[in-house]
């Protein structure tokens, strides 16, 4: 009994420190001299903590973190390798597909490293298999291994969830007696994380305790229920097109992603179907029937996403998402004619499914682990193809805009270099004239970031001296008003005060003004650019406290990034002038109503 209460502990209080270290690493992201290593310690606290979850059941809690800790390593040290494509780590977020490269080199490996150490699958849900190491492609036990990680974590998500919501529920009761301790603990930003942590790991900790019982093959039975439905989609997709003819709405990387969703879901669905061994197998000819007809439609969907992308790319170029859905299309295309190739071994078709399963799902994390490593720099070849194509006069000047230059990162200001020597050795002025506007507008991404001392005092004071405040107003009142501003949004003002307009005016702004004339004193607008969007809120006083709300645009929804942007622009020239909303109220006081159309 003691034993599992210590047990308990150690998985909720490393579930909690992992969630601490995750907020402190983000809290110093932006502010240290080198982000990139911050976001390698991230990713190694994360994939760390997910390791040692999905392999502390099976394994001993020594023998799970000799294995987490060099999968961690990895994926850091991978992570460290493409965060050196922009200045601003951040970015590496902005494309997907890397997120999933990622998640790929954290998960797939696991299964392979508890098959190797003799987790056997006897019961479905992945435990041990006696002492002895076993085989690490052996396929009843990867199956069984994967499906008994996956019954964990879901069933650990939900008891975080749950935690949550007594949270929330608790909260709430708390307030209505006046009682804001709840309130209080949760402002603070290492709240959320280590709570959530502590819940996940004591979830883990007593799942675990019940390996034995759990139903991880219900799971199987219920998804393949779906198969049928997938299949006949999937067909009806392809037998339309071949109708329609490819030219109708064809070539785009929507589409094509959402036919390798498809094509993914078919695997893990023929997957299911057949299960660890003929003994567990579906037994319903309607569903080993349609397990032979995905098998093919694999294939017909990532060759048809491939044409799709290929479309796209012939018209418009490389770029990292089209790269990204090209290398998923051709993953796609190799199970889908592995699989169809097993149809040829009638009887055998079942039994070349699960000895190719291994080997795909390897080769799937060997073009992961390439996708992080300068040899497929998508960055890079994408920012090469654009610059050729300007070059050429393939494209105009104006599709390489800030977007596009800030998510090719370094590579991206490198080829708008290029284009600019192009231009001037060439005399093309007009070329020559729209790169040199994005450079002098701080368009590039060397010119974004900034590194902001790290103390919360003197990220004010450089708002101080940089935000612009309109009206106009003294030093003394201009730090009042800076320290309202939320703790949380500093980093990402000092970086937008840091950048600049097309008008070279920073890309931050306060504004002034009495908005609420029933609530005394001013209120503040402010509107900022940084690197992770544009942030916009209002500062209004709520008795001795300051609240944020957002705003909202005169038809009564959140205003776009659009609108923002093109107020911040024009704010930035010119103050604007304070009108009366176009709204009146029936009633009185806080008791009346209104709408806004």
């Amino acid at each position: 009994m003691l034993s599992t209460v210590l047990n308990r502990w150690f998985f909720a209080l490393l579930g909690g420190a992992a969630g601490f270290a995750l907020w402190q690493l983000h809290a110093i992201g932006v502010r240290a001299v080198d982000p990139h290593l911050t976001t390698a310690a991230s990713g190694f606290v994360l994939v760390f903590a997910w390791a040692f979850y999905a392999m502390a059941g099976p394994l001993r809690i020594r023998e799970a973190l000799g294995r987490a800790l060099p999968l961690a390593a990895l994926t850091g040290g991978l992570m460290l390798l493409m965060s050196m494509r922009w200045p601003l780590t951040i970015d590496i977020f902005e494309t997907p597909g890397h997120l999933l490269a990622m998640l790929a080199v954290a998960i797939i490996p696991v299964p392979f490293l508890l098959a190797e150490m003799g987790v056997g699958s006897d019961n479905g849900a992945g435990e041990r298999a006696g002492g002895s190491l076993g085989r690490w492609n052996a396929y009843p036990a990867l199956f069984g291994i994967v499906w008994g990680i996956t019954t964990r974590v879901l069933i650990a998500l939900f008891f975080t969830l749950a935690v949550w919501l007594v949270v929330a529920l608790s909260a709430f009761l708390l307030d209505v007696v006046g009682v804001t301790l709840i309130d209080r603990l949760l402002m603070r930003g290492w709240a959320a994380p280590v709570i959530s942590g502590l819940a996940f790991g004591l979830a883990v900790a007593v799942v675990n305790e019940m390996v034995g019982t759990l139903p991880a093959r219900v799971i199987h039975w219920l998804l393949r229920l779906l198969l049928p439905v997938v299949t006949l989609v999937s067909l009806v997709f392809a037998g339309a097109l071949l109708i329609w003819g490819v030219e109708r709405n064809f070539g785009g990387i929507s589409l094509a992603f959402t036919m390798l969703a498809m094509a993914a879901a078919g695997i893990v669905l023929v997957t299911v179907a057949l299960d660890a061994d003929d003994a567990h197998a579906s037994r319903s000819l309607l569903i080993r029937g349609s397990a032979r007809v995905m098998a093919v439609l694999i294939a017909v969907l990532a060759g048809l996403a491939l044409w799709a992308v290929g479309i796209r790319i012939a018209d418009q170029g490389l770029m990292p998402n089209r790269l990204f859905v090209l290398f998923l299309a051709i993953i796609g295309l190799i199970y889908g004619l592995a699989y169809t190739a097993g149809l040829l071994r009638g009887r055998g078709f079942a039994g070349w499914i699960r000895a190719a399963n291994p080997w795909l799902a390897l080769l799937t994390l060997l073009a992961a682990v390439l996708w992080q490593t300068p040899l497929l720099n998508a960055e890079s070849w994408s920012a090469q193809d654009q610059a050729q194509r300007i070059i050429d006069g393939r494209k105009p000047a104006s599709t390489f805009s800030r977007r596009v230059v800030e998510k090719l990162g370094i590579a991206g200001a490198q080829a708008s270099q290029r284009v600019l020597a192009h231009a001037r050795e060439t005399g093309n002025s007009a070329l020559e004239a729209e790169i040199q506007n994005q450079l002098n507008a701080g368009y590039l991404p060397q010119n974004a970031y900034a590194p902001v001392e790290i103390s919360e005092e003197a990220m004010r004071q450089k708002l101080v001296e940089q935000m612009p405040i309109i009206p106009a107003l003294p030093a003394e009142t201009r730090a009042g008003l800076i320290d309202r501003i939320p703790g949380w949004f500093l980093e990402n003002h000092v970086e937008a005060c840091a950048r600049r307009l097309p008008s070279g005016k920073p890309a931050c702004l306060m504004l002034v003004a009495d908005l609420l004339p029933e609530i005394p004193g001013d209120e503040i607008i402010v509107l900022a650019e940084h690197s992770r969007g544009l942030e916009s809120y209002a500062i209004y006083a709520a008795g001795d406290s300051y609240l944020t709300a957002s705003l909202l645009n005169n038809r009564g929804a959140f205003a776009s990034r659009d609108e923002l942007l093109r107020n911040l622009v024009d704010w930035s020239e010119a103050a604007p002038p304070l009108v009366p909303a176009p709204v009146m109220q029936l009633g009185e006081g806080s008791s009346g109503l209104f709408f806004v159309p």
